[in-house]
């Protein structure tokens, strides 16, 4: 599976209308046959008036199927232009998901996303490290995603991992640091790793 994530950074203050606006243009199209899943983020911590728009593509032919029914849509035609007014500026890129598990994420949800850039030419042993921490956590109770890049910064190498709140998060933590598979696992993956950033988001909306 693909991601088409777009990261639109909002003008101050416009989060509330901007939300409203891309929940709607979503509602709009998951009403085309060819549609695909979409989930919509802001920030939690991070960079302030953010948002992030995934689409969750079979394949590089879905990602031209999408564009065209979005360029041609009557009604999102009208709504983009009233959102692309709330922002300064937005990033696209595409990234291949390696694996996932644990039960579907829902709205309201925090999603904890780690970046991790890698050391140059590491990304082979690097996922498969994190797909034994991923097989380990299947019958745990959060959701993990395993996630590379395709487009942008090369040798990046994403983790997902979320949570019903914010009271969750504590426990979770603890368990990272006390589970020895997840301690031995994890110094095997810090020699390929250069340095990473944590971001925390909350699920607005998906269809």
């Amino acid at each position: 599976m693909i991601i088409s994530r777009t990261t639109f950074r909002l003008k101050f203050g416009q989060a509330t209308p901007a939300i409203a606006l891309w929940k709607e243009i979503m509602d709009t199209a998951r009403d085309n046959p060819n549609a695909r899943p979409m989930r919509l983020m802001s920030d939690l911590s991070g960079t302030n008036y953010t948002l992030v728009g995934d689409v969750h593509l079979r394949g590089f032919t879905d990602l031209g199927q999408t564009t065209h029914v979005w360029m041609t849509h009557e009604r999102i035609r009208e709504l983009y232009p009233r959102f692309a007014a709330l922002c300064e500026s937005a990033t696209s890129q595409l990234y291949h998901v390696e694996q996932q598990t644990g039960p579907a994420v829902e709205p309201g949800h925090i999603v904890e996303q780690m970046s991790f850039h890698l050391r140059f030419g590491q990304a082979r042993p690097a996922c498969a490290i994190w797909k034994r921490i991923l097989e380990s956590n299947k019958s745990g109770h959060y959701p993990m995603r395993l996630f590379t890049d395709i487009t942008g910064p090369s040798y990046m190498l994403f983790i997902d991992m979320s949570y019903r709140s914010m009271l969750e998060y504590g426990p979770h933590q603890h368990y990272w640091l006390t589970n020895e598979t997840m301690k031995e696992a994890y110094q095997e993956f810090i020699p390929l790793c250069d340095h990473s950033e944590r971001t925390l988001y909350t699920m607005l909306h998906m269809v």
